[in-house]
């Protein structure tokens, strides 16, 4: 927090996936977690199959997370952010 300078985030301004949006149903949350599973085999699979090398699966996971973080950032700045301030 210190480093960064930035207060830390309040509950409105966190709900920005579609997990927290919706209703909670049993459907939703094997959705969530099949979608996740696939996320997470992907990059064991192509090391698996020969397609990859670790270095290059780790890089990716990171390189995804970096543009994850770039979106929700985005949205928050342009798209949350206005809205709460014309209320």
């Amino acid at each position: 927090k210190l480093a960064i300078g930035r207060p830390r985030p309040v509950s409105g301004i966190v709900d920005v996936f579609v997990f927290s949006r919706g209703q909670h149903t049993r459907l939703h949350t094997a959705i969530a977690i099949v979608l996740g599973a696939l996320i997470s085999l992907v990059g064991p699979s192509r090391i698996i199959l020969g397609s990859h090398w670790l270095s290059d699966v780790i890089a990716a996971y990171l390189l995804g997370l970096v543009i994850l973080i770039a979106g929700v950032e985005c949205y928050l700045a342009w798209i949350v952010r206005p809205r709460s301030v014309d209320r």
